[in-house]
């Protein structure tokens, strides 16, 4: 399996893949992190946080699957290689779950870069002095909050592989772009649990102390309940692998076109 994966992963090397994965954490941590700075008020290392990661959590992870999914299809149907790589003694399950490994990696690799580049960024604002930052980087927070938030998203991009393996470009960000308006609708109601796009928005408020709408929770606010966390985590990596195991069934009784 793991050569299936290995040989999935070099397809991506001359594409447009790795220049989204660092280029969008890059862009989305630098206006995260710089248009706070006209606020009149003092920034501190937890507003900081607090701003990039609702950035992140409300439109780099929902739209970011979406276009990495997307991306990974169409290089497929474009090159007509599915077709070929069906007609070899492979089970066509392998090659669906090997795609999602492999977005899945892209999925964490791109966590992992922008919670550095808000560190990067943030760290050279500070040491310009012309916009200190108060406090130090919590960073406890930001480890645990980078790895909640990949984990509690992985149900979510297995979503948007299989909409990308079944459906043109187009319609798979359009799903994309519902599936993120519906997760900021749903994230603070309770209906919450039944939606995959707003899991990753659950998580992450009392990790970082914000509603979805991008303002600091208050004290007592129910949403400070670390409960959500191991939920929303759990179920984002089982329903990863029950619907990655779906699409494979799936995938190796369609025909591909």
């Amino acid at each position: 399996m793991w050569c299936v994966v290995a040989a999935e992963w070099l397809k991506y090397r001359r594409t447009l893949t790795p220049w989204f994965v660092v280029g969008g954490p890059l862009l989305l941590a630098l206006t995260a992190c710089v248009l706070p700075l006209i606020a009149p008020t003092g920034r501190t290392w937890n507003l900081t946080l607090l701003t990039a990661f609702n950035w992140w959590v409300v439109l780099g992870v929902p739209l970011g699957s979406a276009l990495i999914a997307a991306l990974a299809a169409s290089y497929e149907r474009r090159a007509g290689a599915w077709r070929a790589l069906r007609s070899r003694p492979l089970h066509p399950g392998r090659l669906y779950a090997a795609k999602y490994t492999v977005v899945a990696i892209h999925s964490a690799i791109a966590h992992a870069l922008f919670s550095g580049f808000v560190v990067a960024i943030g760290g050279l604002i500070a040491w310009s002095r012309f916009w200190p930052l108060r406090g130090s980087i919590p960073w406890g927070n930001l480890v645990a909050g980078t790895m909640v938030c990949w984990a509690s998203g992985l149900a979510l991009l297995a979503v948007m592989l299989w909409c990308a393996t079944a459906f043109p470009f187009s319609l798979t960000m359009a799903v994309g772009l519902i599936g993120t308006v519906s997760g900021v609708l749903t994230s603070e109601t309770k209906a919450w649990v039944y939606v995959p796009w707003a899991w990753p928005v659950r998580a992450l408020e009392p990790v970082f102390g914000f509603h979805a709408n991008g303002l600091p929770l208050e004290k007592g606010s129910m949403f400070w309940n670390t409960g959500v966390i191991p939920i929303a985590s759990g179920l984002g990596v089982v329903l990863a692998v029950a619907i990655t195991a779906l699409g494979a069934w799936w995938f190796s009784r369609t025909e591909v076109r």
